[in-house]
């Protein structure tokens, strides 16, 4: 019979035994046989992929939620995205109680066209529930974007799901302290660094920012330049947004002048009016920064 226990990795004689009795096991109903059957197949040299969808869709239409996220997901990684297919196994998953494709639904409706916001917070708001981190954060931003606004509760769920771990949420918590009255900037740091230190892109550029105009250059250009070797996008402009060299400054600026829609080059541009020793400038920078995007890091560093 199936011994569930059955190590991952055995020699090359084994692996027909191993498949025998997951096939025997998987034949008899099952599902995590079913699972395990299709993940060896993935994994067979060569794949054997068709067989393991199959066994991925016996286990689905056995009630097992896993697989059917899995089908889902197979959909929607499609080219181009089978959308209508991901929903079906997706929806199927939610509805038998999978917290993950709760939050995948909720994702789905909210991108509809048009968008189904009420179907959207419903499911987000089951996932949260139970314990989906994304789905918190997806449910916080609803609540706190609602009609009418709920920013306490916004505040709440946003804070529990980068308390369990979350980097968005931890990001957008940073954001929520740096913008409150009055603001909790050390609250703000701490975060982004703990989601910096997960990897997060977003919070090294902002911890990078914050600490620029606390004065440490140097610290932040370390941080900047770790981004840019992760490929973080345009960290290399901000990197040199913020170089001792003013010829390295005027560079950046003048390609970060040409994404000036996009939140990070603002508040850069500002910076590098503050590496120059302009804190006028600096702060009309980060000014109209601030009145075009809600949260903005470039509230918080107003502020310092």
């Amino acid at each position: 019979m199936y011994d569930p226990d059955m190590p991952e990795h055995q020699p090359p004689r084994d692996i027909a035994a191993q498949r025998e009795q997951l096939e025997i096991a998987a034949r008899e109903g099952q599902t995590k046989a079913m699972i395990e059957m299709a993940v060896l197949l993935q994994n067979a040299d060569p794949p054997e992929i068709d067989t393991a969808l199959i066994w991925w869709r016996r286990a689905a239409d056995a009630g097992d939620t896993e697989a059917m996220a899995y089908l889902g997901a197979v959909a929607f990684r499609q080219d181009p995205p089978d959308a209508a297919g991901a929903m079906h196994w997706w929806m199927l998953a939610a509805q038998a109680g999978n917290a993950e494709a709760m939050a995948l639904v909720g994702g789905m409706l909210a991108e509809a066209d048009p968008p189904d916001l009420e179907g959207s917070r419903h499911w987000n708001q089951q996932a949260a529930e139970r314990g989906d981190t994304t789905a918190m954060v997806n449910f916080g931003l609803q609540l706190g974007y609602g009609d009418p606004p709920d920013p306490d509760a916004c505040r709440r769920w946003i804070q529990l799901s980068a308390e369990k771990g979350n980097a968005a949420g931890m990001v957008i918590l940073g954001r929520l302290l740096g913008d409150s009255d009055p603001p909790d900037l050390g609250g703000a740091r701490r975060w982004w660094r703990r989601a910096a230190e997960r990897g997060d892109a977003d919070a090294v550029v902002m911890l990078s920012a914050m600490i620029a105009v606390e004065g440490d250059w140097n610290q932040a250009s370390a941080l900047l330049q770790q981004a840019s070797r992760r490929g973080v996008e345009h960290a290399s402009d901000y990197l040199n947004a913020i170089d001792q060299d003013s010829a390295v400054r005027e560079r950046a600026c003048s390609t970060l002048r040409s994404i000036a829609d996009d939140e990070y080059a603002g508040v850069y541009l500002g910076l590098a009016a503050l590496r120059s020793g302009d804190r006028d400038q600096a702060r009309a920078e980060w000014t109209t920064v601030a009145q075009a995007h809600d949260m903005s890091l470039a509230s918080a560093l107003l502020k310092i």
